[in-house]
């Protein structure tokens, strides 16, 4: 597999509007600042995280050699058959795309922080991790998640039967 600078395509577009953000809202309250500089200074991490583990990877020029290029514009297969062959290259980012439709309808019915939780739970499997690992990462990246909320005194959604 080759370097997969994409990734950063998000991190980065996320750090623009946090950076954004953050310079609309200088000189306000500290709990109003330290949201978007949290959010800035993990993107930053992230980011960082993804360019120095991406620049040590060599990429892969045997697989290059031995996946046999098409002729441009050449398609082979029914349109079903590509459908099929496109759908289960995909199959992570339809899953995470699936995740963040039942997160919406979950948000308003379990509140953020069980929300939160349980998409935590269903991503980081599909991003490769095993099972015991999302629930670990998730459980404390939700627990983290609400200590913010707290700290910071966001009024977040919640359900009135916890």
């Amino acid at each position: 597999m080759g370097r997969r600078w994409h990734e950063l395509i998000v991190p980065a577009l996320t750090l623009g509007v946090a950076m954004a953000y953050w310079l609309q809202v200088r000189g306000q309250a500290r709990t109003v600042v330290l949201v978007p500089l949290g959010v800035i200074v993990l993107l930053a991490a992230l980011c960082l995280a993804v360019v120095w583990r991406e620049s040590r990877k060599a990429p892969d020029r045997a697989a290059d050699r031995r996946t046999p290029q098409a002729a441009p514009g050449a398609r082979s297969g029914s349109l079903p058959e590509q459908a099929a062959a496109w759908v289960k290259r995909h199959r992570r980012e339809i899953g995470l795309v699936a995740l963040c439709l039942g997160y919406y309808a979950a948000f308003q019915r379990l509140g953020f922080h069980i929300a939160n939780l349980l998409f935590l739970w269903l991503a980081f499997p599909n991003s490769g991790l095993r099972w015991t690992q999302a629930i670990v990462y998730g459980t404390l990246t939700a627990v983290a998640l609400y200590a913010v909320t707290e700290l910071v005194q966001l009024n977040v959604p919640t359900v009135p039967w916890l």
